[in-house]
């Protein structure tokens, strides 16, 4: 076929099948009601109610929600809300639907620009096609998975996902030259921080990209020419890390409310973070085999630290660890290696500070974007040089789990449908979730 030697119509019919087929999947959650924080944020929340007023969203963080406790300052958020209300004219999800999953379509875009210069900067390939072919059926393999079907559906998540997309717009707009020059990505890390926090993880994000594929910057120069390394990463660094943490103190400091309750007191920090060691095999268990996601999941606080459920999350944490190093020493496998390192750096937001819930399924939208560029670069070296029967197993057996995520996203749409389905499922996954029992109990009346 001749558009696979066109690199251009590749690119354009690859991903039009790609938003084709994820729209498809997700055509079925357009409809789903509000849930969760969406009560307190949208429904009840009448500052979203006058989109005239918007810039006040940026100067008074009480404008994001009607609960004191809850007011964090994301004026992005609280202004997405409003634009949804106004354009609907009155409160329907359809609507904070349909803006939400456009961003996400967008950010498939964006993984898959992302995914191919990371490809092409360290695999060496006789022909750039097969770049871009691996980079579309990593994008495929993303914009379908089941497990970001907690984030979509969500509507108040969509923080985690437009968050998200501004750190991969921004690592993008650092990469290509050009836009680097004017620093363009300071503008998109910036709405990043005002749609979620965590969007100051971009920050790290970038030290690992220096470290790992700028020939300047590279770790190898540290033991022969320290001094000249350290200056030219920290020549980089320096603007992105200080407006980054700057902003981000200020917001926390003196933006967001005395009211607003930021973290779980009533759990031990120490017993916390431990207990994220086992939070980390739930989610990558939800990433193999999504059958347990949850929309509110009932996991505790973990006693004693050498709980064998926690011994079991360190090893493994170590073991990801371990292959992301050995994954840094060859070019061609340091996307590998970048992928795990941006999976952890994700996962630091809400390992370090103790929340109320200590695990969220929705959270994994942001971790995963690190994991979906390894699995991408790890299968393609596993069958580049493997006989073709290999190689077109491989291919199957790709296609196949690509069809099962994708029906698995399709009914995980259908589990958000209602508060009955949403709140019977919760109570089959997390049946030791008091609130869950509760609010099933509820739905049925």
């Amino acid at each position: 076929m001749k558009w696979l030697n066109n690199l251009k119509q590749l690119k354009i019919i690859g991903l039009f099948i790609i938003i084709v087929i994820t729209t498809l999947i997700y055509s079925n959650h357009f409809k789903n009601p509000f849930f969760f924080d969406d009560s307190h944020t949208i429904v009840t929340n009448s500052a979203i109610t006058d989109l005239t007023n918007w810039t006040t969203f940026f100067t008074d963080a009480t404008t994001f929600s009607s609960l004191p406790a809850n007011r964090a300052y994301r004026p992005m958020i609280t202004l997405m809300n409003a634009i949804d209300y106004f354009m609907a004219g009155k409160l329907d999800a359809s609507y904070f639907h349909y803006h939400i999953f456009f961003w996400f379509l967008v950010t498939i875009v964006l993984f898959f620009i992302l995914s191919k210069k990371l490809y092409q900067i360290s695999i060496e390939s006789k022909t750039s096609s097969v770049i871009v072919l691996v980079s579309l059926l990593a994008t495929l393999f993303f914009a379908t998975h089941t497990i970001n079907a907690e984030t979509i559906n969500y509507i108040c998540a969509r923080s985690d996902s437009f968050s998200t997309l501004c750190i991969m717009a921004s690592l993008l707009l650092f990469i290509y030259k050009k836009t680097r020059k004017y620093h363009f990505y300071l503008f998109t890390m910036l709405i990043g921080i005002w749609t979620k926090q965590t969007a100051v993880m971009f920050v790290p994000i970038l030290f690992c990209y220096l470290l790992l594929f700028e020939d300047s910057t590279h770790y190898g120069r540290v033991r022969k020419e320290f001094k000249s390394w350290f200056f030219s990463v920290l020549k980089v660094m320096i603007l992105p890390t200080i407006i980054a943490f700057g902003i981000f103190i200020l917001n926390q400091i003196f933006l967001t409310p005395d009211s607003t309750v930021s973290s779980n007191t009533q759990v031990s920090r120490i017993d916390y973070i431990l207990t994220q060691f086992y939070v980390i095999i739930h989610y990558v268990g939800n990433f193999l085999l999504p059958t347990s996601l949850s929309a509110d999941p009932d996991i505790a606080i973990i006693k004693p630290w050498y709980d064998k459920r926690i011994l079991l999350g360190m090893v493994f944490t170590i073991a990801l660890i371990f292959i992301a190093i050995k994954s840094a020493y060859k070019a061609h496998t340091r996307p590998i290696s970048f992928g795990i390192l941006w999976f952890f750096i994700g996962l630091l937001p809400t390992t370090l500070v103790p929340l109320y819930q200590i695990a969220n399924d929705h959270r994994m939208f942001f971790p995963f974007i690190g994991i979906f560029i390894a699995l991408g670069c790890g299968v393609y070296l596993f069958v580049i040089n493997k006989q073709n029967w290999v190689k077109i197993s491989t291919l199957l057996l790709v296609a196949l789990l690509i069809v099962g995520y994708s029906y698995g996203t399709y009914q995980r749409n259908k589990v958000w449908n209602d508060a009955e389905t949403l709140w019977k499922d919760v109570t089959i996954k997390s049946p030791n979730n008091g609130r869950g029992q509760m609010n099933y109990g509820l739905a049925l009346m």
